[in-house]
């Protein structure tokens, strides 16, 4: 049995127990059960220490009974960076560009080879079906990298770089 020590930062309750949750330091922690868990006395911004278990698979991390703790008062919600346990920098919905470890990453590669498929398919026909299959998902991959580079900012992130870095040499000829 783990313990862990953190801010909540969200309380996810649907009332039937199945899929109950608490965010802690980014990562979440279920319950089935969460009235008997404590759940109704809780908060985002308390601060407690809860015990929890991982599941056979090691997917799930699950709240012991009466494994929840509140060791202090409601307080701001700090958000981390998912699994260290250390405040860092949160990622909200909406910021562009995406930053490489949001999560948000994982929704954009699934439609960039959704999408990369698809134009393959239509770009080339039946063509690529006599491409040995290696070759085939290496010009999947690389359209789908190309799409993902563009939708998550990647592109004009780096762009930006490059300039805020041309910008920087050329000041640094210019006499004062």
């Amino acid at each position: 049995m783990d313990t862990i020590t953190g801010i909540i930062a969200e309380v996810n309750n649907n009332g039937v127990g199945k899929g109950s949750n608490l965010v802690i330091n980014g990562d979440r922690y279920g319950v089935y059960s969460p009235s008997e868990h404590g759940f109704d006395d809780l908060a985002a911004g308390d601060e407690v220490t809860v015990q929890w278990s991982s599941d056979k698979t090691g997917k799930y991390k699950n709240i012991a009974k009466a494994g929840i703790t509140k060791t202090g008062g409601t307080g701001p919600v700090v958000k981390t960076n998912g699994g260290t346990g250390t405040t860092g920098k949160f990622y909200s919905k909406g910021s562009f560009p995406i930053d490489p470890l949001d999560g948000q990453r994982s929704i954009i590669r699934q439609n960039s080879i959704t999408n990369a498929v698809r134009f393959i398919n239509e770009y080339c026909g039946h063509a690529e079906a006599d491409l040995p299959v290696d070759t085939r998902m290496d010009m999947i991959l690389d359209a789908a990298q190309r799409f993902e580079a563009y939708s998550s900012g990647d592109n004009d992130r780096l762009a930006a770089e490059e300039a805020s870095e041309k910008m920087s040499t050329t000041n640094d000829l210019i006499p004062d």
